[in-house]
């Protein structure tokens, strides 16, 4: 099987987050498939990033040329390695750059001076940064409030015989006074004049011009309010990570120089688990508006549970649920300074934390330090972080999977659930916790695209003959789906035709024979007036509109397009019923931008795994609501598993064995999921009892199989 290099670029939004081209080599048949298998693993190992990267350049290994290990996604191997003319070709060793070395400030170009500031909050670069900053810089789809901000100083020619110091007093006075830089830009130009020309006028910045570099010791900064007196960035959110996860800290205001020492120590080592931790707090939306005594909390209560360090799901579900537990018992902040201010970290004893401020509070004043904790609180709150995070199943107080709670405890929540088989059905469940696993405002954007983008096998067909293979879908079950999410055509959804016209084609022809009937040539016909006479395509566009939850009408454009007149072995044929073929075509690609059957347009149909099992599963759904068939569904998968642990006991080799049991064994994980998921633990547990059974007899005859080769032997 050949083996394919796959190489992610990532976009130039998620270039400012940290991330870095990756490389992966993988075996399969063809490039479609290694895309399909990379990319699941690119979710499995970083859940929530795939949007991060473009469309991955592949190229299939060849004899001579370096690859990245097989599987394993690799960082350097694009830095070390070039791909030219579709080959990969290692670099010459003089050419190659390191990119940890700095930049030298001075020489930058005045906006490049103002992007470092803004993006970094530091004027000390190396050249990867410098590198991430040019691409953000020459990127048309950019941060809004950043371009502002960059912008604005780059205007202003004054700024570049500054010293970066006072650059990056500037940046921080900009942001203190404009929460949202991009609202008013004009403003923010004039701020940034008054404070290059009226010096005496400038806003008192008494925390910005003490605020220590990146680099600086957190024990510097103890005695500051709490709102962090430093540009806090992506950098300084990671060596926030470093340090929690190198050291049990009972203050986070109040950091040694040793606990920093050893939270260098780990950046410096490249250990896994604060690689895993900051890069998934770093896809966390509005990461940095989160409080440093809350990083340090979620990183504590983290450590507690060392399997998350490789459980991707595990780990992206248990920072979703903290952060949701703790924003979800935030009283509404007056300012962002306020919401910061009223969360501390008490200790409570024997490494473990709460966060203070998940209980209601009254807003400190203006300039007002919260250092002075009442005991009443702080037993309120530790209660409350008690009860919250036992919920969770990651708490201090939750039990352990598998052991029984005392009486009269309920019982223990669930650990997180491994990660799941690089399969196509469970890459389609994936998306659908995905999309549940998201954001409030996320999920409502998504709310129609996650119940409609499964498709039922029932209403599909392969789709030969055109030019291409692929899966057609009925145009009236999709039209059905429609009626049953918005309501019944005219009232809950439907369209107008915005316009209606024929595209002229290729030029139509006759081939010509002489009496003999022997191919003499091709000529093109003509119409009276002597114009050439064109296939004709019809188009049709509309506009869709439907009623959306809120009963608001939203509309959408699409376009339908079908051959009217074309030639054909038979010769020049008419397609009389083209318009409504037209408006059927367009109301589908309608659809399909609202995520109607998705899973066809994403490809997931063209695996054959992937069509056997959603089957399964349709069939389960569509019996759900009748009784009658939900015993004749399970009658037949009684009688087919008797079947198959018959054919097991008589499979002549273990390809065989291993073959009838991969596909008896994912129908029968199908019907144990969907009877999980109703809650029919009967039935759950005798579906587990028959998998285990069949188990047993694939190892049994395997073993004889094996035995049977050794006496041949």
């Amino acid at each position: 099987m050949p083996i394919f290099i796959l190489l992610y670029t990532p976009k130039k939004g998620a270039q400012k987050n940290g991330a870095v081209p990756l490389a992966i080599a993988l075996e399969a048949k063809n490039k479609k498939l290694a895309e399909m298998a990379a990319t699941m693993k690119l979710e499995e190992e970083f859940p929530g990033a795939s949007d991060n990267f473009f469309k991955p350049e592949i190229t299939e290994d060849a004899v001579g040329s370096p690859r990245p290990p097989v599987g394993v996604f690799d960082e350097k191997f694009p830095q070390e390695n070039d791909l030219v003319g579709g080959f990969w070709h290692r670099k010459e060793a003089q050419t190659q750059t390191n990119p940890t070395d700095l930049v030298d400030f001075s020489t930058l170009a005045l906006n490049e001076k103002a992007a470092a500031l803004v993006l970094y909050g530091q004027h000390e670069i190396n050249e990867h940064e410098h590198s991430m900053i040019c691409d953000f810089l020459a990127d048309d789809d950019q941060d809004p409030d950043s371009t502002t901000i960059i912008d604005a100083m780059s205007q202003n020619q004054a700024l570049a015989q500054m010293y970066p110091q006072s650059l990056l007093e500037l940046v921080q006075a900009i942001h203190k006074q404009f929460p949202a830089p991009s609202e008013s830009p004009l403003r923010v130009i004039k701020f940034v004049n008054d404070w290059v020309s009226k010096p005496s006028n400038r806003p008192q910045q008494t925390a910005v011009n003490n605020a220590p570099a990146a680099n600086d010791s957190p024990s510097e900064i103890a005695g500051l309010d709490h709102d962090r007196p430093y540009p806090h960035t992506y950098r300084t959110l990671s060596r926030e990570v470093a340090i929690a996860l190198a050291n049990d800290i009972d203050d986070p205001w109040s950091v040694s120089k040793e606990q920093t020492d050893k939270g260098d120590k780990l950046i410096q080592a490249d250990d896994e688990a604060y690689k895993r931790w900051s890069t998934q707090l770093s896809i966390v939306e509005k990461v940095l508006t989160i409080p440093r005594p809350v990083i340090f909390a979620l990183i504590a209560e983290a450590k507690k549970h060392p399997s998350l360090a490789t459980d991707p799901n595990g780990r992206k579900r248990f920072v979703d649920e903290f952060l949701t537990a703790w924003r979800t018992t935030q009283p509404e902040p007056e300012t962002p300074v306020q919401e910061a201010n009223s969360v501390q970290v008490s200790n409570l004893g024997e490494g473990r934390f709460s966060v203070d401020g998940l209980v209601g509070s009254a807003p400190s004043k203006q300039g007002e330090k919260t250092e002075v904790r009442e005991a009443a609180t702080a037993e309120t709150t530790a209660q409350q972080a008690k009860e919250t995070l036992d919920k969770m199943g990651f708490g201090v107080y939750a039990t352990e999977p598998e052991t029984p709670a005392p009486a009269p405890a309920p019982a223990p929540a669930p650990a997180p659930a491994p990660a799941p088989a690089d399969d196509f059905q469970s890459r389609a469940s994936a998306v659908e916790s995905e999309i549940a696993d998201k954001p409030v405002t996320e999920q409502e954007n998504l709310s129609i695209w996650k119940r409609v983008q499964r498709t039922d096998p029932r209403y599909t067909k392969p789709l030969t003959g055109t030019g291409f293979e692929g899966t057609s879908i009925n145009s009236e079950y999709m039209i059905m789906r429609a009626t049953e999410i918005f309501g019944p055509a005219g009232s809950g959804w439907g369209y107008r035709v915005l316009e209606e016209k024929m595209i002229p084609g290729a030029p139509l022809s006759e081939t010509l024979y002489d009496d003999n009937k022997k191919f003499i040539g091709i000529k093109l016909l003509r119409d009276s007036d002597g114009s050439l006479i064109s296939e004709l395509n019809h188009s049709l566009k509309i506009a869709f509109w439907y009623l959306n939850e809120e009963s608001e009408r939203s509309e959408i454009e699409a376009y339908g397009a079908t051959p009217y007149m074309y030639k054909t072995k038979h010769g020049i044929k008419t397609d009389s019923e083209v318009i409504k073929k037209s408006l059927t075509d367009a109301i589908k690609k309608a659809l399909s931008l609202l995520g109607f059957s998705a899973d066809v347009w994403l490809g997931m149909h063209d695996n054959p795994e992937y069509v056997a099992e959603n089957e399964v599963e349709f069939k389960i759904k569509n019996a759900s609501d009748k009784a009658e068939d939900t015993v004749r569904l399970r009658t037949e998968l009684d009688e087919k598993l008797t079947k198959n642990a018959a054919t097991l006991e008589g499979a002549v080799s273990v390809n065989e064995v291993n073959k009838i049991f991969g596909t008896v064994a994912r129908e029968l994980e199908v019907h144990r999921k969907s009877a999980d998921a109703k809650g029919d633990n009967e039935y759950t547990k005798y579906l587990a009892g028959r998998l285990r059974r069949l188990n047993q007899i694939k190892d049994e005859r395997i073993a004889a199989l094996k035995a049977n080769e050794g006496e041949t032997a």
